[in-house]
């Protein structure tokens, strides 16, 4: 859950304050859905440019074998879809649920 990561980051990193603003907002009435998507356009930002490049080549190395079959749409959400999840994972951040 987003307590669990924001619980066991520092208060000052800027992970843990958006968390914080998040469950305030959801509590208020955000869709979630909106506020996910919101954090995965920061994830980038959060992650650091070289853990984007490892994970982005990770994620094309896992789908090489499989990027024949595919076809641009198919390829280019399955990419995002790894690369995003590939990016909550060390930030301690549950997988998309929305």
């Amino acid at each position: 859950s987003w307590r669990r990561a924001r619980e066991v980051r520092n208060e000052e990193d800027a992970l843990a304050r958006w968390l914080g603003e998040a469950e305030a907002r959801l509590r208020a009435g955000s869709p979630e859905g909106e506020l996910e998507e919101e954090l995965d356009a920061l994830l980038p930002h959060l992650a650091g440019e070289a853990r984007v490049a490892r994970v982005g080549a990770d994620v094309d190395r896992a789908l090489a074998p499989f990027r024949s079959r595919m076809t641009e749409e198919v390829f280019t959400a399955t990419r995002g879809r790894a690369l995003r999840d590939g990016l909550r994972r060390p930030l301690g951040l549950p997988p998309r649920n929305v």
